[in-house]
């Protein structure tokens, strides 16, 4: 379960500093560099805890269990939403977490239920608002805009 409590961790850690600052260049190349980058070592994590449970791209569950449990719907919620919201993280996400994210598809294939609240979300794209998700869209299109943030919002 630590491993499943750290879903929250993983999404702030979009959030540069915990959103106490916008991406620029530097800081986002240094968290997605593929050989010692932050997010590529969550992933790397969260796909060995699968795995050392059964979890395979075609099968199983996150922690071995028969059916699907609270583990799954939060690993659901957390990458299947970050693939949606940032399809440009797509081939970094099945590239490195391929077990997780079959699982994924398999939930949303398996859940009239999920496939509901996808269905609801489409088109909505919001991965955290704010200057922080236009700071970490700036990023993925390649412009590297730093976003400026008025001094009457920064803190």
């Amino acid at each position: 379960m630590r491993r499943l409590s750290e879903a929250e961790p993983l999404a702030r850690s979009n959030l540069l500093r915990h959103a106490a600052a916008v991406w620029d260049k530097a800081a986002w190349l240094a968290f997605v560099d593929p050989d010692k980058g932050r997010f590529v070592r969550w992933l790397q994590i969260f796909e060995q805890l699968g795995t050392q449970y059964g979890l395979t791209t075609e099968a199983g569950f996150y922690l071995g269990t028969e059916s699907a449990t609270m583990a799954d719907l939060v690993v659901f919620a957390l990458f299947h939403t970050m693939e949606r919201c940032l399809p440009e993280l797509k081939a970094v996400l099945r590239q490195h977490a391929p077990r997780v994210m079959g699982l994924c598809d398999r939930l949303l294939a398996s859940s009239a239920g999920l496939q509901a609240m996808v269905d609801q979300q489409s088109g909505k794209n919001m991965w955290c608002g704010g200057y922080i998700e236009k700071s970490i869209r700036a990023m993925l299109d390649g412009s590297f805009t730093v976003i400026e943030v008025p001094s009457a919002v920064a803190h």
